[in-house]
């Protein structure tokens, strides 16, 4: 596997070394939004459509919030381990475990009870 050296290769082929996985992913979560859309749109008409869209920046804020936990938690846990911290990286890691249920659960609590 080769290794890049982020101090010493040129910025344009680093940033599309990095840029390629981002356009990847964001393309299949498109991909999966529109074939859903299909499915229930065949299935349950315009008002399961409507639903659907008024849902979607509900999901997208529970996808940003266990990105948010995830990347952060695993961008600490890295520098620890290369700071060769056990003990911290382990913390990190139960940090941020057991904290990404907690908004979610909020949310969704929220969004249950809040009469609406």
């Amino acid at each position: 596997m080769q290794k890049l050296n982020l101090l010493e290769e040129p910025v344009p082929k680093l940033f599309i070394k990095y840029l390629m996985p981002s356009i990847s992913a964001t393309l299949v979560t498109s991909i999966y939004i529109l074939a859903d859309t299909l499915m229930i749109g065949r299935g349950v008409g315009a008002v399961g459509i409507a639903a659907l869209n008024l849902l979607l920046p509900l999901f997208s804020l529970f996808f940003g919030t266990g990105m948010l936990f995830g990347v952060g938690g695993g961008v600490l846990l890295s520098i620890s381990k290369g700071r060769r911290d056990e003990r911290a990286a382990r913390e990190y890691f139960t940090v941020a475990l057991w904290l990404w249920p907690l908004p979610s659960f909020t949310l969704q609590a929220d969004i249950c009870f809040s009469g609406r």
